[in-house]
């Protein structure tokens, strides 16, 4: 799920850029279409974590529940960071 998550983060950032590009989508949109693809990668970087830690409680092996943590919570922070600085962006 984490990369799932990931990849998607990625393949929206370049459709977004082709979006603009061409515009194709209008002034109001332009906002909207990143605040909600962001929420979607946020989702699903949680859910990553969720289930990493289920995997982790697991008798498997741990390597690849600790990655996916790891990618999880670098995807949530990243994404939480970017959220935080546009909110500050557009109040001052």
């Amino acid at each position: 799920m984490a990369v799932l998550s990931v990849g998607f983060g990625l393949v929206s950032q370049l459709l977004l850029q082709f979006l603009y590009a061409n515009s194709i989508i209008d002034w109001i949109a332009m906002g909207a279409v990143p605040s909600i693809l962001n929420f979607l990668v946020f989702v699903g970087a949680a859910t990553g974590i969720v289930l990493g830690i289920a995997a982790l409680r697991r008798p498997a092996p741990h390597l690849l529940a600790a990655i996916a943590i790891g990618l999880a919570v670098n995807t949530v922070l990243g994404t939480l960071a970017s959220g935080l600085s546009s909110v500050f962006y557009n109040f001052f």
